[in-house]
Formats: structure tokens, sequence, C-alpha cells
């Protein structure tokens, strides 16, 4: 998605409506950097994600296990000009933490939420709808411009752009798991290890 002001042209004319189907990290940032250029012009966002909250997607949603995030808190911002504003994001919400430290992916989250909920609030020019849906089917629009989105939801979305970020399928089936998962020694979802936290557990092989 070009990340250039919208044209003069489309000013005075019906709002650009954008469509970004998945509402985890990318299609948040995307949310946040649109707000933030066109404050004062009219355009439509359109977030289509079956999540009641938008930001976590699989990466930073809440676990039953605190994974870290695999970057130092100091490097996590979202702001080139302001490295540390997630570090002061995590300080202003009673973390003790320092630039070095690994904070728990659920607080990035969190963090992305507080950064759009400012940037919608910061921008009067621009509508920003949550469809809390899954998107079934895209195709360019009949006689007219731009495209259609079927939701699950039975409402159909017609946009001049839509962006897909969709994240991470879930993992794909191992061949011959049968036998492990009979015995539940298999995990087969990386992001639920908190099923293994009561277990006495002697090794661990990871596929």
């Amino acid at each position: 998605f070009a990340s250039s002001p919208l044209p003069e042209s489309r000013i005075s004319t019906a709002p650009r409506v954008v469509a970004i189907v998945g509402g985890g990290f990318c299609g948040t940032v995307l949310a946040i950097r649109l707000l933030r250029m066109n404050a004062d012009r009219p355009l439509r966002i359109i977030i289509v994600e079956p999540r009641a909250e938008l930001g976590a997607g699989v990466a930073y949603a809440t676990r039953d296990y605190p994974y870290p995030l695999n970057v130092a808190a100091g490097q996590m911002s979202l702001d080139p000009a302001n490295p540390g504003d997630f570090l002061e994001f995590a300080c202003g919400q009673g973390i003790h933490a320092d630039a070095v430290d690994y904070l728990p992916r659920q607080v990035y989250g969190e963090y992305l939420r507080a950064r759009l909920a400012a940037a919608r609030a910061a921008a009067p020019g621009v509508e920003f709808v949550h469809r809390q849906a899954r998107a079934l089917r895209l195709q360019r629009a009949t006689h007219r411009t731009g495209w259609e989105l079927w939701l699950d939801d039975g409402r159909a979305l017609r946009a001049d752009d839509v962006v897909l970020a969709l994240g991470n399928p879930p993992p794909a089936p191992l061949p011959g798991r049968g036998a492990v998962r009979a015995n539940g020694a298999l995990v087969e979802d990386p992001w639920s290890l908190g099923q293994t936290s009561t277990r006495d557990l002697h090794s661990v092989l990871l596929l």
C-alpha cells in the first residue's frame, strides 16, 4: 500500500474506502499509519477481523503462558522518531522494565491498541470501522472501479483498496502423529505451552 497522502482530486468527492483484511500487527499498524497521514482528509478505514480485540493477532494475543517478545523493549517502538515509545507505554502501565528487558507479548498487543485509539482520536476526518467477521471472497467490482469483499455475516463491502494482512496460518499436520497424539504427548499448537506447565517433563523434541 503506497505510503503517500491521498490525491487532492479525491478530497472533494466521497471518502476513499480502504478495507484491511486482518486486524493483527500488520493490519493495525497500517490503520495507524493511514489515520496519521490522512487525519483531516475524508477516508473510511474498515478492518475485517473476527477477534473482538485488534492488534493481538497470533503473535500478541493473551495466552495461557507468558510468551516473551523476541526483541528487547527498547527496540519495539512503532515510531522511528521515538524509539522509547513502547518502553514508555509499558512503564506507564506500572511495569518496571528497562530497554534490555523482554516483556510479555500481550503487553505489546495492549500497546498497539493504545496507539490505535490515540490515532483515531487525532483523526477527525477519518471514519474507522471494525467488522467482526471473516472475509470469504474478494472480487473486482462489476461495472465500477474498486473491489467487493464478501463476509461470513452475510454482508458485502465495497472498497477502493483492499489490503490482505492475513498473518501466519496454523501449523500443518505432521505425518505419523497418530500414536504420539493418542497418549497426549503431542503439542500441536506452539502457542499453547500452558497446557504442559503441570507436567514433569524430562525431555522435549521440537519438530
